[in-house]
């Protein structure tokens, strides 16, 4: 840090001494970012944006602008990250000014940072409880970032996919499921081509895209479908956390009426058998011994109503070797809580007719 501290020290307003302040601070925010401390992450990148105010006034090309948008457009970020909308919403505001006065042909760089400005508005717009302003502007970054995409600018593709979780959200807050759907459909379609094209981070954003699509088609009561996009990701990712997924989409069908699972194409009783068939392949794909008795025993609980074996899952759990902490401490925790939900409903779960 005390070579950034030098450059932040350089005196006058010489153009390469504003932008080597302006380069420094940002890089000092991103610093205390990664540390963990926004706040003084903030204070950096706003006088990154003071210096980068200076170089538009000391020059009036392009790349001044693009430069302060580029700055202002990391502090939106920031803001949105600390949950501060408020302030998130007014930075992000001011990228899209900044940038007002430039044409469409300036550069892929211009294009990337109107796309960002708008995910960034969005997000602080739905946080604020603002639905409406907010769909409307995570569906312009959407469509934008989607033409980014094709238009072969695949680095921007995570982002694309951050903006289709956050849009989802917003369309189904309004209402507009079957909306929130065909954005997930699309944005998945993208992951799936990244991914047989071997694209960066090509697996994890296939895995990311399928969970989006997942969650959309049980929103809108597909279920049959939201299980081939399940086996889509388990099979297609030959992750062994899917199954863990798999396990998780089962236990939510199942708590559903008879009735929603027959509209869904998915009745009960295929639900009981998928879900005891991930339960024989969490074993077979080498899960630890106590994850898939844990598995095994939570399918038991609500298949079942085998208590006893879910005790004795938990017990076992109890300074177990060879296993993930944090994921047996997961698993427990939710083997505790649904066994309380059955207790409480004095059965299985299952049967339910309304």
């Amino acid at each position: 840090m005390e070579g950034l501290a030098a450059v932040i020290g350089l005196a006058g307003d010489a153009d390469e001494h504003v932008e080597a302040r302006m380069a420094a601070r940002s890089e000092l925010a991103l610093v205390h970012q990664e540390l963990g401390d926004l706040r003084r992450a903030d204070v950096h990148l706003e006088q990154a944006v003071e210096a980068a105010e200076r170089l538009v006034a000391l020059s009036s090309e392009p790349r001044t602008a693009i430069a302060l948008a580029s700055v202002l457009l990391n502090r939106a970020s920031l803001l949105v990250q600390g949950r501060r909308p408020e302030p998130a919403r007014r930075v992000a505001a001011r990228v899209l000014d900044a940038l007002a006065p430039l044409q469409d042909g300036s550069g892929p760089a211009l294009e990337i940072i109107r796309f960002g400005a708008r995910l960034q508005l969005g997000t602080a717009e739905l946080l604020l409880g603002a639905t409406e302003s907010g769909v409307t502007s995570l569906e312009e970054a959407f469509e934008h970032g989607v033409a980014l995409v094709e238009g072969g600018q695949a680095a921007l593709l995570p982002q694309t996919v951050e903006t289709a979780a956050r849009l989802g959200q917003g369309l189904r807050a309004s209402g507009a499921g079957p909306r929130a759907l065909e954005v997930t459909e699309r944005v998945a379609r993208l992951a799936a081509a990244n991914w047989e094209a071997g694209g960066p981070g090509a697996l994890q954003l296939y895995g990311q895209a399928q969970v989006l699509l997942i969650q959309a088609l049980l929103a809108e009561g597909a279920f049959a479908r939201a299980e081939d996009a399940l086996w889509r990701l388990v099979d297609g990712t030959g992750d062994g956390g899917a199954l863990l997924t798999a396990a998780d989409f089962y236990a939510d069908l199942w708590r559903r009426a008879d009735a929603d699972l027959e509209s869904g194409d998915l009745p009960r009783a295929e639900v009981g058998e998928a879900w005891r068939d991930v339960v024989v392949k969490v074993a077979e794909r080498g899960a630890s011994p106590v994850v898939a008795e844990l598995v095994a025993s939570r399918a038991a609980l609500w298949l079942d109503g085998d208590h006893d074996r879910v005790e004795a899952a938990i017990s076992g759990a109890e300074g177990a070797d060879g296993a993930d902490p944090a994921l047996v401490q997961r698993l427990v925790q939710v083997l505790v809580s649904e066994r309380s939900s059955v207790s409480a409903s004095g059965g299985a779960g299952g049967g339910k007719t309304g």
